[in-house]
């Protein structure tokens, strides 16, 4: 890996770790001044926040398997991190975005499940019937449509310069 390479994955690293304090002080705030609070609207009914306490993975599914969500959470992210440091192609700013939104989220809910035993959930979105969710699960989410955009378009080749395209075209 060479200097620019590391400097990017340091970069990736280090927006991740600003990532987790936030979402961990957003739920800071939200069990210290939610729990208490049935719901405060913040757009009519369109969006809340809610205190949920969530034992389980998305859309609360898997209730109770702690110890199962935390393995695999672990495992998965162990390889996005193992990846990201032996992958020998240099690596775009897209995927590294994706990759530092999703270590985020991944490791803002997996601290929650090691340390609290669940995750606090609190944004409520009420215009559609949808699971309560917390800034880890925006960050993954976002993480992956980022990724999946990446690996749709790929590693594009940069347009020739328009110098080029101006010039005259030879007659020969």
């Amino acid at each position: 890996m060479n200097r620019k390479e590391g400097i990017k994955i340091a970069a990736c690293l280090a927006a991740s770790v600003l990532l987790i304090c936030v979402d961990q002080w957003t739920k800071w705030l939200a069990k210290t001044y939610l729990k208490t609070v049935d719901t405060i609207p913040i757009i009519f009914q369109a969006l809340h926040l809610t205190y949920q306490e969530n034992r389980g993975a998305a859309f609360s599914i898997l209730q109770g398997q702690r110890f199962g969500l935390i393995a695999v959470t672990a495992l998965i992210l162990a390889g996005m991190l193992v990846y990201l440091f032996l992958r020998k192609k240099p690596r775009s700013g897209l995927m590294l975005t994706a990759y530092a939104l999703i270590l985020a989220g991944g490791f803002g809910n997996l601290i929650d499940r090691i340390v609290h035993g669940m995750v606090i959930d609190f944004i409520d979105v009420r215009v559609v019937k949808f699971a309560i969710f917390n800034f880890a699960d925006v960050c993954v989410v976002c993480g992956v449509i980022l990724m999946i955009l990446y690996l749709l378009l790929g590693d594009r080749p940069p347009k020739p310069e328009t110098a080029k395209e101006d010039a005259p075209e030879s007659t020969e």
